[in-house]
């Protein structure tokens, strides 16, 4: 039967107007066991839902008539793995009002809608997302994008980075030697001069000068390089090249923490350089300039690693939640997303769980009842 007939659970899920500056469209907001209701999680109880989150679907309306498309990236019942990280896309959040959205769950013999249908995966992350990697293992040598762009990652280096406990679900852990995720030549992201935007969850171990290259791209083809990394002791640097000149920054001021989480955006907006760090925007940059000719042989999409004219920098730390867009974020789309991605309970609050069914009506007339002496009571 489709959905919602026969799932036997609903609960409603409040997203805090008070954690959204501006109004967004088709925002995906990450769910997690903390902003569920406990008794999806519960085997042994009255309401679970799958182990795997196959029964797991969201709507827009308490009746269950406009569903939402979800990615369940892992869900696991209570016991040594319980856990859950879920992404689903809301049409529209409100900054002046809260949001409510519904999960329903606790029918068997479910699985979740085909990654590239209207319900499923793909359709979570807007065509502007050009890769979104949660940076747990596809394989032991292999991450997925969940985009349908299919930018997926193999793992390269010694040891390879290893899976870990991320800041959200599961992240790579990167030796700063050789480690790296090549993603390949995809033109998915060559942006010309164009806008685009690079985001990720960082947990740096060691801070160094010109190393802890977070995500990079060098084509020498087109003549284009950008790349957002740590440097100079943990000071943030977004770079773009192109044939004729570059525009770059580097933060005066402000600087990563070594062994903290911190999420960082470096993003090309029309003539500018913007980079913004727990949502806060630190830095914009219209400094142009010219160089060399590039000398990387290389076309590689690389996390972790920039490979440019004979060199190679590296990553030493955990990386999580890497994406790119092929558009600037609005700077409210950006804080939305850190106050999600941070603190994913006090922007979502579940509300009470309820059996779903028929509304009793409020009232009903059914004529005068005569009494024993034959008239109205």
């Amino acid at each position: 039967m489709a959905f919602p007939t026969g799932w036997g659970r609903r609960c409603a899920l409040v997203i805090q107007s008070s954690k959204v500056d501006a109004n967004l469209a088709d925002f995906p907001i990450l769910l997690t066991k903390d902003t569920l209701p406990s008794e999806m999680f519960d085997h042994d109880g009255s309401y679970p839902a799958l182990e795997g989150g196959g029964d797991v679907r969201f709507s827009l309306d308490e009746a269950g008539n406009t569903q939402l498309a979800c990615e369940v990236v892992s869900f696991s019942l209570d016991n040594a793995d319980n856990e859950a990280e879920i992404w689903v896309k809301v049409p529209s959040v409100s900054s002046s009002t809260d949001t409510t959205i519904y999960v329903w769950y606790n029918k068997a013999g479910e699985t979740q809608p085909a990654a590239d249908s209207t319900y499923g995966s793909e359709n979570v992350w807007d065509n502007n997302f050009k890769m979104v990697q949660h940076m747990n293992d596809a394989s032991t040598l292999s991450i997925t994008d969940s985009t349908s762009n299919d930018n997926d990652g193999t793992k390269r280096g010694e040891n390879e980075p290893i899976e870990t406990t991320g800041k959200i679900g599961k992240g790579q852990d990167f030796d700063g030697n050789d480690d790296c995720i090549n993603i390949g030549d995809t033109s998915d992201v060559d942006f010309g001069l164009g806008n685009w935007s690079l985001s990720a969850l960082v947990y740096p171990t060691l801070l160094s000068s010109n190393a802890n290259i977070i995500i990079g791209k060098d084509d020498k083809s087109l003549g284009q390089q950008f790349f957002l990394q740590s440097r100079e002791s943990g000071k943030i640097r977004v770079r773009y090249y192109t044939s004729t000149g570059n525009v770059s920054r580097t933060t005066d001021n402000i600087v990563l923490s070594a062994n903290t989480w911190q999420y960082i955006v470096g993003q090309r907006n029309g003539d500018m350089l913007e980079i913004y760090l727990d949502g806060t925007k630190i830095t914009v940059s219209t400094e142009t300039g010219t160089h060399g000719e590039m000398n990387s042989i290389y076309s590689l999409l690389q996390i972790g690693k920039r490979t440019y004219s004979g060199a190679e920098d590296f990553f030493s730390g955990i990386i999580d939640e890497v994406r790119i867009s092929s558009i600037a974020r609005s700077a409210d789309w950006i804080k939305a997303s850190y106050n999600n991605q941070n603190s994913p309970s006090t922007f979502v609050i579940e509300g009470t769980p309820v059996t779903p069914g028929g509304v009793a009506p409020t009232s009903v007339f059914y004529g005068p009842i005569v009494g024993p002496f034959g008239g109205p009571i």
